[in-house]
């Protein structure tokens, strides 16, 4: 355990000789900004996709269910029986209480 210890301690002491960290930890966090600005590019692409898919079958249902109710209307008025013919009554002239004074 105490030689792993000193082993990893030596290896970052030896670590800066090697790579400079503050360039490398530049262009890490650089590629992981990168990376979630694709991400969140391509989840805003998705949701688009989503959205006009949605949209689609909306409009489809919209239009499904127009239809049926115009074919519903179309059976309903030509299976109805004929309505009778209905006579006119004939119209009371009503006499204002002006005309009963006379």
């Amino acid at each position: 355990m105490t030689l792993l210890g000193v082993g990893l301690l030596a290896f970052l002491v030896w670590l800066p000789q090697r790579v400079d960290a503050l360039v490398m930890v530049s262009e890490t966090i650089a590629d992981l900004i990168q990376g979630l600005a694709q991400l969140l590019e391509a989840l805003l692409g998705l949701a688009s996709v989503l959205l006009i898919a949605a949209v689609l079958f909306a409009g489809l249902l919209a239009l499904l269910g127009g239809l049926t109710r115009i074919v519903r209307s179309l059976v309903r008025i030509l299976k109805a029986p004929p309505r009778p013919v209905r006579r006119k009554r004939p119209v009371r002239v009503r006499r204002g209480p002006s005309s009963l004074r006379r």
